[in-house]
């Protein structure tokens, strides 16, 4: 039998029950076998949890609130008004032990992306003390080698803190949405290397990236130790980002896995307006936060990127977007 080390799977769910539900279906059919599954409703305000729990009523894991310490830990992750752990009477399938069970967790309101999964991360540390996390965005499918081939390599390369998955458009499956991140630190712009280029093979050899997409991250679990929990002050964007760079700047490596195949249904959870907000915003303050020293020109970079370009586009619902973002950031306390 094969050791397999024991892996903590973190999905965060919004409003998007079928995806979701696709996800976990697809992590089921992995020949990775030694996993559990934290699953986080961040404050779904439609029936995600009716449905998810129709599917998977034998996986689901009921946590014990009973159990002092894990209650000392939802007391002290969030205020009761919208922290709620599911407590419904299913049953626990002991077959599904060797499946991975899931364990449900529900937040009364949306806490970001990063907020949520740092919930989920210190439930899932808590319960099972896995070798490892991998965060898993919940609008994706995962080949069945993907955990397999992300644990490989993170075992075979020590200096390899956070591993990332090459990232496959959903619909067009031949596209590359991410085969890991450069960041042009000067203008403060990061780019997904081989964003829409097709998946000819040109991006199939590992190597040390600047930063992996969130969508699917494989983490240690010494690097919560090392590095601390993803940023939440981003809400939505660039905290992934900003993770890989406190890890580069300790001195671990940050690597793409090209053998980890994960497909994405891309921005599925958040409509086009809210996007360009929190990115162009979240922009301006990964720049100022991590690079100060070259505010000047990416602030003047960002000016004509997002105000100049899009009025000559006459994209004037976009100007007045990032024209809010430009003041909420005046507004933010930067050291």
């Amino acid at each position: 039998m094969i050791f397999e080390p024991k892996v903590g799977i973190i999905i965060a769910n919004w409003n998007r029950p079928f995806d979701t539900i696709e996800c976990i279906k697809s992590l089921f059919d992995m020949d990775y076998k030694n996993f559990h599954i934290i699953l986080l409703d961040n404050g779904s305000s439609d029936n995600s949890l009716d449905l998810i729990l129709d599917n998977f009523n034998g996986y689901v894991f009921e946590l014990d609130i009973a159990n002092r310490e894990i209650n000392n830990l939802i007391l002290s992750l969030n205020n009761s008004e919208y922290f709620n752990v599911i407590l419904n009477n299913l049953k626990r399938d002991d077959v599904s032990i060797v499946r991975g069970l899931i364990t449900i967790i529900k937040l009364n309101k949306n806490v970001g992306y990063a907020k949520a999964n740092n919930i989920a991360i210190k439930i899932c540390l808590n319960i099972m003390n896995p070798d490892y996390l991998w965060l898993l965005n919940n609008d994706t499918v995962v080949d069945k080698k993907s955990l397999t081939n992300l644990v490989s390599e993170a075992e075979n390369d020590k200096s390899a803190l956070l591993l990332g998955s090459k990232i496959l458009n959903y619909y067009k499956k031949n596209i590359i949405d991410s085969a890991g991140g450069r960041i042009n630190t000067l203008i403060g712009r990061v780019r997904h290397i081989g964003f829409n280029e097709p998946d000819d093979g040109r991006y199939n050899v590992s190597k040390y990236v600047d930063y992996v997409t969130g969508c699917s991250v494989l983490v240690r679990k010494l690097a919560i130790g090392k590095i601390g929990y993803i940023p939440e002050d981003y809400f939505l964007y660039f905290e992934d980002t900003e993770w890989c760079i406190k890890a580069r700047k300790l001195g671990y490596r940050v690597k793409y896995i090209p053998s980890s195949i994960v497909y994405h249904k891309i921005s599925k959870s958040t409509n086009r307006m809210t996007r360009n907000y929190y990115f162009a915003l979240n922009n301006l303050k990964f720049e100022k936060k991590n690079y100060p020293y070259f505010f000047p020109v990416a602030l003047f970079y960002w000016v004509i990127r997002f105000l100049c370009i899009p009025f000559f586009k006459n994209e004037y619902k976009d100007i007045a977007v990032h024209f809010k973002a430009f003041i909420k950031f005046l507004n933010l306390k930067i050291p």
